[in-house]
Order: C-alpha cells, then sequence, then structure tokens
C-alpha cells in the first residue's frame, strides 16, 4: 500500500473540483482524475481508514457558489457525500447508515469517527446572502461499504 494524503476542491477565483495527491515515500504530486466531483469550496474533509484497503478521502458539502458578499454572505450550499478511495483516487460507492445528512453547509469542521466508519461535521454556515446562518450544531453520519 502507496502512503497518500489528498488535496481536495477549493477556491481559486472560483470554486473547484481539482483533486492532488501527494506520495509520501517519494515526495511527488500527481492530479486524480476528477470530473465525477461537483466543483466546492469551503467544504469539510476527513480521512477514513475503516473503509476500503488503503482507506477513503470523505468531501461533505461546501459552497458551490460563491457570495456576492463574499465572508459577509451565504452563497449556495450543498450537503452531498464523496468518498475517494485513498490508494487511487477513485470516487467509492457507500451506503449510508439510517438516518439524514446534515443541511447544506460551508465552513464546518469535519473529524473521523473513531474506526474510520462515519464522520463528525460540527458547525459551519448555511442559509442564503439574504439569512445567513451561523450553525452550532453536531451531526454523525456512518458508512458501511456496498455491497
Amino acid at each position: 500500500m502507496t502512503l497518500a494524503r489528498y488535496v481536495v476542491a477549493g477556491y481559486a477565483g472560483k470554486p473547484t473540483n481539482e483533486v492532488f495527491r501527494f506520495h509520501i515515500a517519494s515526495a511527488t504530486w500527481d492530479q486524480v482524475d476528477s470530473a465525477y466531483l461537483r466543483a466546492r469550496s469551503v467544504c469539510t474533509s476527513a480521512s477514513l481508514g475503516g473503509l476500503g484497503p488503503a482507506g477513503a478521502v470523505l468531501v461533505f458539502g461546501g459552497e458551490v457558489a460563491p457570495s456576492d458578499k463574499g465572508h459577509d454572505g451565504a452563497g449556495a450550499f450543498v450537503n452531498d457525500l464523496v468518498l475517494l478511495d485513498a490508494g487511487s483516487g477513485a470516487p467509492m460507492d457507500v451506503s449510508l447508515a439510517p438516518g439524514e445528512l446534515p443541511c447544506e453547509r460551508g465552513w464546518a469542521h469535519g473529524a473521523a469517527v473513531p474506526g474510520g466508519r462515519g464522520l463528525l461535521v460540527v458547525g459551519g454556515l448555511s442559509g442564503s446572502d439574504e439569512n445567513p446562518t451561523r450553525l452550532a450544531d453536531m451531526w454523525r453520519v456512518d458508512f458501511t461499504e456496498a455491497e
């Protein structure tokens, strides 16, 4: 198994869907095909060791259209969930445990649940430019690999 770290999405004048992989042993970068990933910024991500043979990189939510007010407003947020195989960078199929996903948001914090099969999502920003909402909530989302 090759150890790697990922940089996923972000903002470069507009939200991006780029995925770059850093190979630790060789200290080299390569770009991963990311046509499947919706462009986004200020998303939540975490490394999950309990999914797939190499683990997974999770991306949750984010801002898909920036606010005209910059940091004083709220753009268009999503609450979709994407998992990448940490070895290949390819998207993974997973099933969510019963329950619902957190509401659309960006600027949230996320951390892997011990055991690497879930994500904690804490706070963030939701709403719209007219009514931005600072969130003070916490969610746990658990996964299983799709059959």
